[in-house]
């Protein structure tokens, strides 16, 4: 009877112990599956960081860049001040210059890829007159404008000026150039124009 208890009082420690082993083991697991919880919770927590940090840094990049961009577009009203700024090239440069005609064309013929929802082009048609050093110089500036800007159908021809001498021969006094050309620039739609 005595090894009956004996054995009973073992089996019964022997199968507390498994519980305790198994209770254990269960309790490590849980434990192990929630460290593993907050640990991933952690990792979308720096992971959502960098994610935004690097979205921070793209949208001042980009407002930098669409800042810039748009500022080499002119703007909805801005027809007139780039018109006089134009004029004051032409002065700057000593050339004669006319305006002889304002329009608006598609954006697509100054950027192929503008948007027409959005963008127009600013077409001036210029007559121009001065030496052929200055007419250049104005080329250039207009050319070097902080503007998305295009020349195009430019028409130049020399004249020179003589002055009647003794005999029947002229003599040249001076060598101008006149002629006309067609600038075009990007020019944002006038917000009432907008198309949704």
């Amino acid at each position: 009877m005595r090894i009956r208890t004996t054995f009973f009082i073992f089996l019964c420690i022997a199968v507390a112990g498994v519980f305790g082993w198994y209770f254990l083991y269960n309790q490590i697991i849980a434990n192990a599956v929630a460290a593993n919880k907050i640990t991933i919770k952690r990792q979308e927590a720096q992971l959502a960081q960098k994610q935004d940090q690097s979205l921070a840094a793209f949208l001042a990049t980009s407002s930098r860049t669409a800042t810039t961009l748009l500022e080499s577009v002119v703007p909805a009203s801005g027809s007139v001040p780039f018109i006089s700024m134009v004029e004051g090239l032409a002065k700057e440069a000593s050339i004669g210059l006319k305006v002889q005609n304002v329009g608006i064309a598609s954006a697509t013929t100054v950027a192929p890829s503008a948007s027409t929802k959005n963008f127009d082009a600013l077409s001036l048609s210029l007559s121009v007159q001065g030496s052929w050093a200055d007419i250049h110089t104005f080329l250039d500036m207009l050319e070097t404008l902080p503007y998305k800007v295009r020349l195009d159908k430019i028409s130049l021809t020399q004249a020179v000026y003589t002055a009647p001498t003794t005999g029947h021969t002229n003599t040249p006094i001076q060598s101008f150039w006149s002629g006309s050309l067609s600038l075009s620039a990007l020019k944002i739609v006038s917000p009432g124009d907008l198309q949704n």
